[in-house]
């Protein structure tokens, strides 16, 4: 989830591949002859490869696009989530870019939950998703209005402008991939033991809906540290009076503040849930 992964290319994609495949055989042939000697360097080259594998792949082994990619979430949501936060919060403007964020959240669920559900019920979840988040950031922005704090300027402006955006996108990013990812509930995971190896062709509805949930939980989180959290960090700086004057310096201090947020706001959330969900056999459906 490093943001530096989002700069790995395809062709170092295929080297780490050839790499692994190397060090698998070479493992498989010393190992059959009682004798295996590997360097620390080789071990090293192993381990970048499968990091380069791993941060490019969904959960089936498949090629992400770039953009898809949990590496590339913290470049590709600043502009989103700057526009949220720093400009004008509108009738138009709210429902807009809370349809662009969760469009592009739903394509990363699809993609990163391996692409599993037909087209009809994935345009439904779709459907179900975006609205939902134009409608929260509508009614937060209602609710707003109604306290008398809508007309805001300046700093108190933009922490009422994030605190609308953190609502609507905490929502319905717990929507969106619980809706998009509903397949996984319905139909199950495939179910491994603790080395990793699948047990057979062994699904668990249980399993899945807690693997869902997980996920949802962690999108709900995120989007506080990464949608608040710059508001509060322009705040601070306001009241230190080193907040800069100016409509250019403000808007690179707001958009470095944005940046910074979401480069920490990921592995925070994901901390939340381990990453490998461990499951009581007796827990399991029988």
């Amino acid at each position: 989830n490093n943001p530096l992964n989002a700069l790995f290319t395809k062709k170092d994609y295929q080297n780490a591949l050839e790499v692994i495949a190397e060090y698998s055989q070479r493992v498989i042939q010393e190992g059959n002859n009682g004798n295996i000697n590997c360097s620390l360097a080789d071990i090293d080259r192993y381990r970048k490869a499968q990091k380069i594998k791993r941060s490019m792949e969904d959960t089936k082994g498949n090629l992400l696009p770039w953009c898809f990619r949990m590496s590339s979430f913290a470049p590709m949501n600043v502009p989103m989530l700057f526009a949220m936060v720093c400009t004008p919060q509108t009738m138009i403007t709210i429902p807009f870019w809370q349809w662009v964020n969760q469009t592009y959240n739903a394509g990363l669920n699809y993609y990163n939950g391996g692409k599993v559900g037909n087209t009809r019920d994935l345009g439904i979840a779709y459907g179900f998703a975006t609205s939902s988040a134009m409608a929260v950031g509508i009614l937060s922005k209602v609710f707003v209005n109604k306290l008398g704090l809508g007309n805001l300027g300046g700093t108190r402006g933009k922490i009422i402008n994030g605190f609308i955006a953190a609502t609507a996108v905490s929502l319905a990013g717990f929507l969106n991939l619980v809706l998009m990812r509903g397949p996984e509930m319905k139909k199950g995971i495939p179910v491994t033991d603790n080395e990793g190896n699948a047990i057979g062709n062994r699904t668990s509805i249980i399993a899945g809906k807690k693997a869902v949930y997980n996920s949802a939980f962690t999108r709900a989180v995120l989007a506080w540290p990464a949608v608040f959290f710059p508001t509060v960090i322009i705040f601070l700086l306001t009241k230190a009076r080193i907040y800069p004057k100016g409509k250019w310096p403000q808007m690179g201090t707001d958009l470095l503040a944005t940046a910074c947020s979401l480069t920490f706001a990921l592995p925070f959330s994901l901390a939340f849930f381990p990453q490998i969900i461990k499951v009581k056999p007796t827990q399991l459906e029988k």
